[in-house]
C-alpha cells in the first residue's frame, strides 16, 4: 500500500494559516484588507487581551449574501480573481482567498453580513475548521467578523504569542498602517471595552498623521512627484526628526498597500543620507503608485514583500525625488561629497595648537647622503684536529695482606 496521501482540506488550511496568521496582529490585517476591499468608510476594531482572546472587525462596506458568505470560507475562494491574466493586474488589496479559511481553521470564528438589496442577513460559524449551519441574522449592511481564542486547537502555536501588551501593540500599528494613507475613513479601536484610537475623517494625510504620529507626524511636510506613469505622494520629516527604529519611521506602501520592501527603504535612506545622523532613521509615509504590471505583489502569502519590473529605476526615481524635495525645503547635505567619498577626518597625531598661526613653514633641507657601511670581510681558519695524547699505562695498586685475609676470613 503506498505511504503518500493527499491531506484532508482542514489540515491544509492549519498549514496554510502558518504562512498568513502569525499573532493577532495578523488577523486585524487580513480583515482589515477585507473590509477596504468593499469599500468600507468605516472600520471599527475590537480587541480583548491583546486580540489574543477576541480580534473582533465591522465595516459598513457592500456586505455578502448568504451564497457568498458560504464561499469565502472555502479555500481560494475569492470574488478579485477569475483567470491567470488577473494576477499581473491586481488592484485589490486581497487576492489569494486564502486569509478567511486559514484563520477559521484555527479559532472559533464567526461572521455576518448582509448586503443592501437584502432585508434579512446571514450569520455563520466556523469552529476549528468545522462549519456550522448558516442561519438569518438581524444586522446593519456590511460585515462583522468576530475570531475568539485564536490557535485554541494549535497549543503550539499559541504558546508562542507574547504577552497581551505587546500583542495588542502589534495589532494598534497594524491600523495605524492602514489608516495612515485613507484619512477619508473613520477607524475605532477599542480593547476590553474601552476606547484605545479614534481617527474620524479628515481631509488630507498630513492631518491624519498629525493625529496617528504626535509630535512627529506634526513637523512633516507634504510632497508630490509624478514622472510617466508612476507618482509619489509621501509626507517628510525636516531635520531633527528622526527615529531609531526604521520600523517606527518608515510607512511605505505600493499601490495603497503597505509593504516592507528593501529598494524603497534604500531609497529614503539615500536621500536622507547626510541628513539624518547615522543609526538614525527619518520619519517618513510614502506611497508610490505605479501600473499594476509594473509591480509584482504574488510574491508572499502574507503580501507585504513585492517585486518591481525595474528595481533600479525605482530606486532612482524615488532617491532623486526625495533628495530634491529635501534641498527646495532648505535641507541640504551637512558634507557635500560625492557617494564614494569620505569627509576628511582630522588626524589622531594633531598637535593641540593646530589651526593657530604658526608662521611661515622651515624652508625645506635636502638631506645630507650618509656613507654607505661595507661590513668587513671575514675568513675562518681550516679546522685541525689535534694529535691524540700518548698512552700510558698504569699497574694496579697491590692489595694488602689484611685485606685479603679478611676477604678470606669472611668466606670462610
Amino acid at each position: 500500500m503506498g505511504k503518500i496521501r493527499i491531506l484532508e482540506d482542514h489540515v491544509v488550511n492549519c498549514i496554510a494559516a502558518g504562512e498568513v496568521v502569525e499573532r493577532p496582529a495578523s488577523v486585524v490585517k487580513e480583515l482589515v484588507e477585507n473590509s477596504l476591499d468593499a469599500g468600507a468608510r468605516r472600520v471599527e476594531v475590537e480587541l480583548e487581551s491583546g486580540g489574543r482572546t477576541l480580534v473582533g472587525v465591522t465595516d459598513d462596506g457592500r456586505g455578502m449574501d448568504r451564497q457568498d458568505v458560504l464561499m469565502c470560507i472555502e479555500r481560494h475562494g475569492t470574488s478579485k480573481l477569475r483567470t491567470e491574466e488577473d494576477l499581473n493586474h491586481v488592484s485589490t488589496l486581497g487576492f489569494r482567498g486564502e486569509a478567511m479559511p486559514s484563520i477559521a481553521a484555527v479559532s472559533r470564528f464567526e461572521l455576518t453580513s448582509r448586503p443592501a438589496d437584502q432585508e434579512v442577513g446571514t450569520r455563520l460559524a466556523v469552529h476549528g475548521g468545522k462549519i456550522q449551519p448558516p442561519e438569518p441574522a438581524g444586522c446593519p449592511v456590511g460585515t462583522r467578523v468576530m475570531v475568539r481564542a485564536l490557535f485554541y486547537n494549535v497549543p503550539a502555536r499559541r504558546k508562542f504569542l507574547r504577552a497581551a501588551g505587546t500583542e495588542l501593540g502589534h495589532c494598534v500599528d497594524a491600523v495605524v498602517r492602514e489608516a495612515l494613507i485613507r484619512p477619508e475613513l473613520d477607524w475605532t479601536v477599542t480593547h476590553d471595552g474601552r476606547a484605545l484610537l479614534r481617527a474620524p475623517a479628515v481631509k488630507t494625510r498630513a492631518a491624519r498623521a498629525a493625529e496617528l504620529l504626535n509630535d512627529q507626524g506634526q513637523a512633516l511636510f507634504p510632497f508630490e512627484l509624478s514622472s510617466g506613469n508612476a507618482t509619489i505622494e509621501a509626507l517628510l520629516s525636516p531635520v531633527g526628526v528622526h527615529h531609531a527604529n526604521a520600523a517606527g519611521a518608515m510607512f511605505l506602501y505600493v499601490n495603497g498597500r503597505y509593504v516592507r520592501d528593501l529598494t524603497l527603504r534604500k531609497a529614503v535612506n539615500e536621500a536622507y543620507r547626510h541628513i539624518v545622523p547615522k543609526g538614525r532613521y527619518p520619519t517618513v509615509v510614502l506611497e508610490l503608485r505605479l501600473p499594476s504590471d509594473e509591480v509584482d505583489v504574488n510574491v508572499h502569502p502574507s503580501k507585504v514583500e513585492v517585486r518591481f519590473r525595474d528595481t533600479n529605476d525605482v530606486f532612482r526615481f524615488v532617491a532623486d525625488g526625495l533628495r530634491d524635495a529635501l534641498e527646495r525645503h532648505g535641507l541640504r547635505r551637512v558634507v557635500p561629497v560625492t557617494p564614494y567619498e569620505r569627509p576628511p577626518q582630522p588626524s589622531l597625531l594633531a598637535s593641540p595648537t593646530a589651526g593657530y598661526d604658526a608662521g611661515p613653514p622651515p624652508p625645506r633641507v635636502a638631506p645630507t647622503p650618509q656613507p654607505t657601511y661595507t661590513p668587513p670581510t671575514y675568513t675562518q681558519p681550516a679546522y685541525t684536529p689535534p694529535s691524540p695524547p700518548p698512552a700510558v699505562h698504569t699497574a694496579a695498586p697491590a692489595r694488602s695482606r689484611r685485606a685479603r685475609g679478611g676477604r678470606r676470613a669472611r668466606s670462610g
